[in-house]
């Protein structure tokens, strides 16, 4: 009887362990595949937030030619409204998605869901999530690589010019930097050397006071961000103060890429008052007020400055630069867009270039699958570096109707090259 005892007692044992011991296999089966499925949403909500993103892509391309379109009837005063000098802008910082465009139609003026193609319009009525984009315009801002090219002295004096005004003086100085230390600087970085030329041993000091394992490059920039690499630029606070108004865009640095209608007053000011000379306020509220209403053709620039500016008619240097660097365009873009889904968030930055004079076929814009034009969201796919297509978005109407608008665009699509093309996060 005992033995019988002894035997369901270890019987007893061995179930409860057993029991434990599944137990504790299937906690965690059921803890793995609650990992496994919140690891698989997680992947599913940047999938969701990556696809937005690209939906803002493709949206800001059709925004930009809507731009294009709109500059022919900025002054036109039989619409019923006024559009802006940069329409591409308009929809900045605006949260877009399937239960806001009734919203951004109302901000931009334009019944934007009459004149987009079925394919964008497609994308995010069924799009999750909503994508935030921001447009500006690189050509509002001094190219650096100017500095390689045949404007390379052109380009050398007029940074001197911005780096040699008062305020910026006194402050280099408090970094003991002075304003040809950074410019020279910058040329030996940037300006591709001549066979058999040397570098100023000054620049050469520079680079040796800092400890630094390299020399000047002598070559162009290929992001604003390795402006740090040059001595004067590694301050933080020069950097900062001074990279918000150049760009690296294009990199061949082209003539006349430097848009007078839309760069800051106080950047153009500087470049064309002589050295030494005070900036001339009241002629600069004059400029200010003409752009607000005009814009600035190739031809009659000179012309202004020249009336209202006495100075500019004895200035040569100020009279290269705006030969030969200022121009009248915005052609390179910056596109910032944030796609976001259930608090999980994807931003991509795309660098474009619109050509200028080789506009595609209507025939292109109409077929949804043509290169540059995604077919749905899950299709869209923005083209890689350097590559071209025609933007996305436009519908078939070609002339700006004076009702509230619904024949904004032209039945052509607008050619553009990727310059740049990097995720984020």
């Amino acid at each position: 009887m005992a033995v019988k005892e002894k035997s369901s007692g270890f019987a007893l044992i061995f179930v409860i362990v057993f029991t434990a011991v599944i137990i504790s296999i299937i906690s965690e089966l059921i803890f793995q595949s609650q990992g496994i499925a919140k690891k698989a949403m997680t992947t599913e909500n940047q999938l969701y937030a990556k696809l937005a993103a690209r939906t803002g892509l493709d949206f800001s391309l059709m925004m930009l030619s809507l731009n294009k379109i709109a500059k022919n009837y900025q002054n036109n005063p039989n619409l019923p409204i006024k559009i802006p000098q940069n329409f591409y802008g308009v929809l900045n910082g605006q949260p877009i998605g399937t239960s806001s465009f009734d919203d951004i139609n109302k901000l931009s003026g334009i019944d934007l869901s009459s004149n987009i193609s079925p394919s964008i319009l497609n994308s995010i009525k069924n799009m999750k999530g909503y994508f935030v984009i921001n447009i500006s315009s690189e050509n509002s801002k001094f190219n650096l690589n100017l500095l390689q090219s045949s404007y390379s002295q052109i380009a050398s004096k007029a940074l001197l010019r911005l780096f040699s005004t008062k305020d910026a003086q006194d402050f280099l100085a408090l970094y003991n930097y002075s304003p040809q230390q950074l410019v020279d600087n910058l040329v030996a970085y940037i300006k591709i050397s001549n066979p058999g030329s040397s570098t100023d041993s000054s620049v050469l000091a520079d680079y040796k006071k800092l400890n630094l394992n390299y020399g000047p490059k002598h070559a162009a920039l290929e992001s604003l961000e390795e402006l740090r690499r040059i001595p004067g630029f590694h301050i933080d606070e020069i950097y900062k103060m001074f990279s918000p108004y150049f760009t690296i865009w294009p990199i061949s640095g082209p003539q006349n890429t430097f848009n007078i209608n839309t760069a800051p007053i106080e950047l153009i000011s500087t470049f064309v008052t002589p050295d030494r000379t005070d900036i001339d306020d009241k002629a600069w509220d004059k400029f200010e007020d003409y752009r607000i209403d005009n814009r600035f053709e190739q031809n009659n620039v000179g012309s202004w400055f020249k009336k209202n500016l006495p100075s500019f008619a004895q200035d040569k240097q100020a009279d290269d630069f705006r030969n030969n660097i200022i121009g009248v365009d915005d052609t390179v873009f910056r596109i910032e867009c944030r796609g976001v889904y259930d608090n999980v968030e994807k931003k991509v930055i795309m660098v474009v270039n619109l050509a200028q004079n080789n506009q595609s076929s209507p025939q292109s814009m109409a077929n949804p699958t043509s290169k540059g034009t995604p077919k749905d969201q899950q299709q869209s796919t923005p083209l890689g570096p350097n590559q071209t297509g025609g933007s996305p978005g436009a519908s078939s109407s070609t002339s700006l109707s004076t009702k509230a608008p619904d024949n904004i665009v032209s039945s052509a699509s607008l050619p553009y090259q990727i310059l740049s093309l990097q995720w984020v996060n």
